[in-house]
């Protein structure tokens, strides 16, 4: 797909990006090719005991070595990655969580891209108040990293990241 867009569409390898929920041997196929799309990680948590009840792909490829995937995507390509990390009330929008996600990518050249959780009725989780995710950014930027805060579309019209397929579940 890469080739395809980028031949094909005429598209600038460093305008691509794919994005993975951390699956380690193609990240690691990818730190190998003659060109390098951006690449972002759907992190969505500092540490492997939060990460595996949102995400099912910590139990096969956990934190630790999806941290030593990238540290080896970084040094062989130069590029610098995304981090995807949503933020969910009271369960990673917490100051501990801040100061932990920084210690995790010491030694990553990575930009984080905060992401305001958009409530469903799938699940029980809520979304961050504004001086929650402000706070959030605060600390990890005192840690040196870039970080912005993805800004929030389609949630008055149950639209958004991850409310969309939702509706279609049913």
């Amino acid at each position: 797909a890469i080739d395809i867009f980028n031949k094909d569409f005429v598209i600038g390898i460093r305008r691509l990006t794919v994005s993975t929920c951390g699956i380690i041997p193609q990240i690691n196929r990818l730190a190998q090719l003659d060109f390098q799309p951006t690449l972002a990680i759907s992190l969505h948590a500092p540490n492997h005991e939060l990460r595996e009840e949102l995400m099912p792909v910590e139990k096969k490829y956990p934190i630790d070595e999806l941290m030593n995937a990238l540290k080896n995507y970084v040094g062989n390509t130069g590029r610098r990655i995304t981090i995807e990390y949503t933020l969910i009330k009271g369960f990673n929008d917490t100051v501990e969580c801040a100061k932990e996600l920084p210690k995790l990518l010491i030694g990553l050249k990575a930009n984080i891209n905060l992401i305001i959780y958009n409530p469903n009725d799938k699940d029980n989780f809520e979304k961050p108040d504004k001086v929650s995710v402000q706070k959030f950014k605060y600390i990890l930027e005192q840690s040196g990293k870039k970080v912005t805060i993805r800004l929030e579309r389609g949630s008055d019209i149950d639209a958004a990241c991850g409310q969309l397929s939702n509706k279609y579940k049913n």
